[in-house]
């Protein structure tokens, strides 16, 4: 999460996920990667909540 923060505090980058200069391969992996976490907080949650709900020791 210090990561994340440190990056949208840049000066000039905002942490829009449009990229600086230009760059369409920079671009892709740069929205490629916040897809990615978006998914994995979501699946996060997710699994936080049903484990809460659910009988325990299901899944790990």
């Amino acid at each position: 999460m210090a990561f994340m923060k440190r990056r949208s505090s840049e000066p000039g980058d905002g942490g829009r996920p449009e990229p600086l200069g230009g760059g369409g391969a920079l671009d892709g992996r740069w929205s490629d990667m916040q897809h990615a976490l978006a998914r994995c907080r979501r699946s996060l949650r997710l699994s936080r909540r049903r484990a809460r709900r659910g009988p325990p020791g299901r899944r790990r």
